[in-house]
């Protein structure tokens, strides 16, 4: 059960980083560090 919880976490993570790959901007501006005025 555990292993299953951590292979789906991972494949989670893994399913963002190929949609940022292909040009994907879902979930982007959470994930960058922004100054005050809003630039990444």
């Amino acid at each position: 059960m555990r292993l299953l919880l951590a292979l789906g976490i991972i494949a989670f993570a893994a399913a963002f980083h190929l949609h940022w790959a292909v040009g994907g901007r879902l979930g982007l501006s959470v994930s960058l560090p922004q100054r005050p005025d809003g630039i990444p």
